[in-house]
């Protein structure tokens, strides 16, 4: 068999039609022929994947009671009903305030006089207010000023206790009975008390 005949053969994909004797003489050149196994193999490969995709796809059966729930009307009714008790609740709550506070507008503009006292108390109120928050805020302004300042000069004393420290390390010994005696003269009230 020649080259041109099994690739006709392979591209035609006629294996079924070809008898004994040319099947074994076509797999005989194919097993010599390189170039007619790797079309052989490639075209093989392609069927599959065509055959494979072609195939149905195997759907699993729906249990019976997935059908059950889904055709019950109880639950279609249950769910209508827990929305229509939202809607009615927000109805009803919507207008009860639209009544209050329709109320609260109309009535005391029906009472002659009574206007100029309630917008008095009204701005009392408001002014009271304000007073308490302004002084609420200062005072916390106040606290946290006082607190930087602590935290300040509690940070400023640290540096300078550490700078002296890294002073006082590097000196000799004679520097150090110098040192000594400036701060006797100078500082004797922080000698007594402990503080260095």
């Amino acid at each position: 068999m020649t080259c041109s005949q099994a690739k006709t053969i392979i591209n035609n994909w006629e294996l079924t039609a070809l008898t004994p004797p040319e099947k074994e003489l076509f797999f005989q050149h194919i097993d010599k022929c390189t170039d007619c196994h790797k079309l052989y193999t490639q075209t093989k490969k392609t069927i599959e994947i065509i055959d494979k995709a072609t195939q149905p796809l195997e759907v699993p059966a729906i249990p019976e009671h997935f059908i059950h729930i889904v055709k019950s009307p109880q639950l279609h009714q249950r769910q209508k009903h827990s929305w229509t008790n939202y809607f009615k609740y927000t109805a009803i709550a919507a207008s009860f305030i639209i009544i209050i506070f329709a109320a609260t507008i109309i009535i005391p503009r029906l009472i002659p006089g009574n206007q100029e006292t309630e917008v008095n108390q009204v701005n009392e109120v408001l002014y009271q207010i304000s007073e308490n928050q302004l002084s609420d805020i200062n005072d916390q302004y106040q606290q946290q000023i006082a607190y930087e300042d602590e935290l300040y000069s509690a940070e400023s004393l640290y540096f300078s206790q550490e700078d002296i420290y890294f002073l006082v390390s590097s000196l000799n010994d004679d520097e150090l009975e110098a040192f000594n005696d400036l701060l006797t003269t100078n500082y004797p009230d922080m000698i007594t008390m402990g503080g260095i």
